[in-house]
Formats: structure tokens, sequence, C-alpha cells
């Protein structure tokens, strides 16, 4: 599939991230007879691949995940970033892209080990991921007792984090409570209830 860049009515992007463009290196000139040429974008110093795009006389750099997802995913949420499922910031076919809040983005980098838990990180992410109901509680219990499910399985059936799953499996989902140091430090009391004191330990 392939889709006129939103803006850029001179560019184009497709599905297995190949851009092309009707501008020529020997012409500024440009209209719809022009020929389409594909361009190859440069690797920024985050890793992520960006293409510097132009319209008249607007210049505005793009990243390329961020022109395939808005090209080709739906995003009914409203969702403000976009994630690499594998995790490979060069990795930009459609497949591997989906939209997410900044929490889930946060989350899914920690879950996948791509990111390490430091201060910044948790605070990225939100109590609203992070908290379990008793119900919610019992129904992880349940489902791994029955001895069909692993904790990778749960994780991804139930959409919780493997650390959450992992502390409820274990008795420890609570305890972590306890150790929660609230009148010192700014993190939710939620994000506690996965992962102790831990960061407290990091942010002092």
């Amino acid at each position: 599939m392939e889709k006129l860049v939103d803006g850029f009515p001179h560019y184009k992007v497709t599905d297995d991230e190949r851009i092309f463009s009707r501008y020529s290196s020997r012409s500024s000139y440009v209209d719809a007879a022009s020929p389409w040429t594909e361009i190859f974008p440069s690797k920024e110093k985050s890793g992520y691949m960006v293409v510097t795009l132009v319209h008249k006389s607007f210049v505005q750099k793009k990243r390329v995940h961020r022109l395939i997802a808005e090209a080709f995913i739906p995003n009914p949420e409203n969702k403000k970033e976009v994630n690499h499922k594998d995790g490979i910031k060069t990795n930009n076919i459609m497949s591997n892209l989906e939209w997410r809040t900044r929490s889930e983005n946060a989350q899914h980098a920690f879950d996948q080990g791509l990111e390490k838990m430091t201060f910044e990180t948790a605070k990225k992410i939100s109590a609203s991921n992070l908290k379990l109901t008793l119900q919610e509680e019992k129904e992880i219990i349940d489902l791994y007792k029955t001895g069909e499910y692993s904790i990778r399985q749960l994780t991804k059936k139930l959409n919780h984090s493997h650390h959450i799953i992992r502390h409820v499996i274990d008795g420890t989902y609570h305890t972590q409570i306890k150790k929660t140091p609230e009148s010192k430090h700014p993190i939710d009391v939620a994000f506690w209830k996965t992962y102790g004191k831990s960061i407290w330990e990091i942010g002092r």
C-alpha cells in the first residue's frame, strides 16, 4: 500500500517503510507530472530514522515510523506516541508499529528490557497501568493455578505487565505497598505495588 504524506503532496510512503519524492536533485521545480524517486532516510543520534520533507517554503524533518503510522494505522483513541513492537527503532514496517500513550510506551520499553527502570521511567508509567482490583488479582491467580498459562502468556492475555503478574503470583503484590515511602517520594503509590523500594534507592 502507499499513501501521500499529509501536508506534503509531493511525497508518498508505503507500508513497508519506503518513501518517494517528486523532487529532483537537479531542479527545485516539481509538479504532478514529475516522476517519483525513492529517497532514503538518515539515522538520528536517538536511533530513529528521519527524512526531510519540503513543501513550497516549508521544511520539516519527520521520523519515518510516525509517517507510516499516520498514513496507515488507525488511531481512534488519539494516542500520541508510536511504538516499535519489537523494540528495533529502524524496523518501521507497518506491522511492527502501534499507537500508544506515553505511559504505555514507557511500560513496553521496560518490560522488553529496552530501558532500565530509572526515576524518569517510573514517572512515565501511570498508576492506571499498575493498579489492580481484587477481582483482577483473583483472575490472575485462578488462571495460573490451572497450569495452562505461563506468566508470559498471562501478560499477553490480561494486558498487565510481567512484573505485576509475577508479584501477584508469588504473593508479594501487596507487600510492596508496605515498602512505599509515601511522604518522601512523588511517584504514585500504585507504582510501589509493583516495584517496591528499588527506585527510591536509585532516586534519593
